[in-house]
Parts: structure tokens; C-alpha cells; sequence
């Protein structure tokens, strides 16, 4: 014997399926059975549909493109074409068009700019400091492009470079740790009491070394 969940399931999915084949979307499938897209998403598999979680688009491609000659900026195209902000900048990336900007603010920077930045040879810093934007953006950029970063470039030494170096050479440098030993040595040695009887002892072999030396 059927249980009744299982007759109210089987409604439910001819339901979605009667929905589905008017090119309802699931958003709008969902609002009318009042379930969720899950539960849509697995009636329309068992029946053979294809999985597309966004359903049918919206908007055409040549609707994209009119919004962003007319210099909209993407929310306002996507209200106007009922559809995300999110899903409306991933059709136009994907039509090759750069996004429109408020008036007064700094233009979007394409991909081709980034390319062109890398092909030239520019740093992350460096690149960021030309477009505009910060090291962080535009390193996030450039890997998603899959492009490595360039290494800074060391100039050329000039002729005679390490002849100079060797005719010149540099002072002797203490090393942190020795400077502060003899720093300390300097201290400890004011500190000496020569009235003391171990520092008696260990001057009296310095004392005789310099008497016969003298002598």
C-alpha cells in the first residue's frame, strides 16, 4: 500500500514537471509548489531535465549588450532585465564587455589590462601603482588569469664594477653580537676593584711579564 507522503511526493513532482515544461525558472517553480530548490532540482533529474539551476535565461545576449552601450551600470541592468547583479557582470564578462562607472569614478580595469601589464614586464606594485588599484587587487586579478608575477629586474652593473670593489675595499665591521660583547667588556672592566684579591692574583703575572720586559 502507497503511504501518503509518497502520493503527495508524486503529485508534487508532476507538478514541477507541468511547471518546468512552460520554461518556468526554479526560483519561480519554487514560490509556486512551495518547496525547495533542491527538491526541484531532484524531480527535474529523475525526469530527464537538464540541470540548470538558473532555468531559462531571462535575457538575451544582445539585451546585455544594448544595457551596457546605454551605459547602465550593472544593477541597473539587472533590474532591468530580472535578474542578479552577480549573474548579470558574469554574462557581460562573458561577452567580453567592461563594466559601465559611476560618473567621477575611476574606470574598471579589464583583463586586457592586466595582461598588458604583465606582458610588459611590470611588478605587482608596480602594475597596481599604474592602474590605479591596490597590490592585493591586482595580484587577486593576475591569478585568476593564471599569470605569475614578474620579479623585479636588477640593473646592469657598470663596466669596471667589480674592479672598484676590490681596489676599495670596505672597513671591518663587527658583527651585532661581538659589539655587544665588547660594549660589555668595556663595562666590567671599570667595575674591577684592583684592591680585590683575585684581580691582585690574576695581575701578578702581567705585572712580572711587564717588569722583566722593561728591565
Amino acid at each position: 500500500m502507497t503511504s501518503p507522503r509518497s502520493v503527495a511526493a508524486a503529485k508534487r513532482a508532476a507538478h514541477i514537471m507541468r511547471l518546468s515544461r512552460k520554461g518556468l525558472s526554479i526560483a519561480a517553480i519554487a514560490a509556486e509548489v512551495g518547496c525547495q530548490r533542491a527538491t526541484i532540482n531532484r524531480a527535474r533529474a529523475k525526469a530527464g531535465f537538464k540541470a540548470d539551476r538558473t532555468g531559462p535565461r531571462v535575457a538575451s545576449d544582445d539585451q546585455i549588450r544594448a544595457c551596457v552601450a546605454r551605459g547602465v551600470l550593472d544593477k541597473v541592468g539587472a533590474a532591468e532585465l530580472g535578474m542578479s547583479t552577480c549573474y548579470y557582470a558574469k554574462r557581460r564578462r562573458g561577452l567580453g564587455l567592461a563594466a559601465n562607472g559611476q560618473p567621477g569614478q575611476r574606470p574598471a580595469v579589464s583583463d586586457d589590462d592586466i595582461r598588458d601589464c604583465h606582458r610588459r614586464g611590470l611588478t605587482d606594485v608596480q602594475a597596481a601603482a599604474a592602474l590605479g588599484y591596490s597590490t592585493a587587487h591586482f595580484a587577486f586579478r593576475r591569478n585568476r588569469l593564471q599569470l605569475a608575477a614578474n620579479k623585479l629586474r636588477r640593473a646592469a652593473p657598470t663596466p669596471g664594477h667589480d674592479r672598484l670593489k676590490v681596489a676599495v675595499p670596505s672597513a671591518p665591521r663587527l658583527d651585532v653580537c661581538e659589539a655587544a660583547l665588547v660594549a660589555g667588556a668595556v663595562r666590567r672592566a671599570f667595575d674591577l676593584n684592583p684592591k680585590r684579591a683575585e684581580v691582585l692574583r690574576l695581575l701578578e703575572p702581567l705585572v712580572a711579564r711587564e717588569m722583566r720586559r722593561c728591565a
